[in-house]
């Protein structure tokens, strides 16, 4: 083989290789117009659409100039490779940021209400906090208060049991005493009855001897 025909060789592979389907993977157009999408590699070839600056196609294949991409409603065409770009445009990218921007202002406001309203349960979670702090120590003093209170009622108490003991001692005494008395004096009177008895029936007997009319003897 010589070198010419071996020339034309490699030269073939090249572009068969050129004109390999690729992955498919998102492109996006460049920041033209309006660009035509053909039918074929070339500007002779038929205008199927156009396609605006900063969209989104899908490419099919690629070769050194001309590419096939398939568009969102699912045409398919060829389009210069030079208005293709791997990444988003500047317009796309400012967009982008845009919204991110936008985003971030609205999640700064959502911070900012959340970081208010958390100032406003901070404030009212402290009123309530020393609120509770207060009647916690109003409820201590009471304690102590009611601990003393307490005490003193126990010591009162212990008091007045020992002293209701001590009265019910004595008042058995006197009871007792009573009763002694009652019995002595019962005792006493019993005997007095007697003895009176006793000289009333004497002198009733001696009365009664003397004033009966002695017997005249006979005088036989």
């Amino acid at each position: 083989m010589n070198l010419r025909v071996r020339g034309i060789f490699y030269i073939g592979i090249c572009l068969v290789i050129c004109s390999v389907s690729v992955q498919a993977k998102t492109m996006y157009v460049t920041d033209s117009k309006k660009i035509p999408v053909r039918a074929g590699k070339g500007t002779a070839y038929k205008i199927l659409a156009f396609i605006e600056s900063n969209q989104q196609v899908e490419l099919l294949q690629k070769d050194n100039q001309w590419s096939l991409v398939r568009l969102e409603d699912a045409k398919e065409g060829w389009v210069n490779s030079r208005y293709l770009m791997n990444n988003p445009t500047s317009k796309i990218k400012f967009e982008e940021l845009s919204i991110e921007h936008q985003n971030l202002i609205n999640q700064t406001e959502s911070l900012k209400a959340d970081y208010e309203q958390l100032t406003l349960d901070n404030t009212k979670l402290k009123s309530t906090l020393a609120s509770t702090k207060n009647s916690l120590n109003n409820q201590l003093t009471d304690y102590e208060a009611l601990k003393a209170d307490s005490s003193e009622f126990l010591t009162l108490k212990s008091k007045y049991e020992m002293v209701s003991k001590q009265l019910r001692e004595k008042a058995q005494k006197v009871e007792n005493l009573e009763k002694q008395i009652s019995d002595s004096q019962l005792y006493y009177i019993l005997k007095w009855v007697s003895a009176v008895s006793g000289i009333l029936l004497v002198g009733f007997i001696i009365g009664y001897s003397v004033k009966r009319p002695r017997r005249q003897p006979s005088l036989l």
